[in-house]
């Protein structure tokens, strides 16, 4: 169906999650550490592969870097965007608003989707609270309730894993304790 060299999706996700970092950068002038990831994230991104990322774009310049000094364990790296990020990051916006477009323009459906709003506005902070910018949009009251449900089911199966989880532990600990000790 495509080409061999076809990578055009590949490429779209890449760019995506480029811009994903340098708006998360962006939305902390302070500068972004590998603690203040995980802190955004709450376990819900992967953290790790995120700052192997910021470390790559650092060693090409895209981004520079601070050592906090602390006490003791691994020195802490305070990221910021460099001057030749910057120009990187504009290059960015402007090549995925043509992307967007072009997709918009083969997909009449997808008309609502706002390509500006998102490439401003899309970073890791939408995993800290993932509930309020769907209830703020202007979407319809059913979908808002659709979003919810779907949401809900899925933290039910969860919680359903880790009950499971939880009952297999505590007859690990239940048949420790019959086992006499010698």
């Amino acid at each position: 169906m495509w080409g061999k060299d076809f990578s055009y999706f590949h490429d779209l996700w890449k760019d995506i999650r480029l811009l994903l970092v340098f708006n998360t950068l962006k939305a902390n002038p302070d500068g972004l550490t590998y603690y203040d990831l995980k802190k955004i994230g709450k376990d819900t991104i992967p953290t790790s592969k995120i700052y192997r990322m910021m470390n790559n774009l650092f060693v090409q310049g895209l981004l520079t870097r601070n050592e906090e000094q602390n006490d003791q364990g691994r020195p802490r790296y305070k990221f910021f965007i460099s001057d030749l990020g910057q120009n990187y990051y504009i290059n960015l916006k402007e090549a995925l608003l043509n992307q967007f477009e072009y997709v918009r323009q083969k997909m009449p459906e997808v008309q609502k989707f706002d390509g500006k709003k998102f490439i401003d506005c899309a970073s890791f902070h939408l995993w800290q609270d993932p509930i309020t910018n769907p209830l703020k949009s202007d979407i319809s009251i059913k979908q808002k309730l659709e979003f919810i449900t779907q949401m809900e089911s899925k933290l039910q199966e969860k919680l359903e894993f880790i009950r499971k989880r939880k009952v297999k532990l505590e007859k690990l600990i239940e048949k420790d304790n019959l086992i006499p000790r010698s």
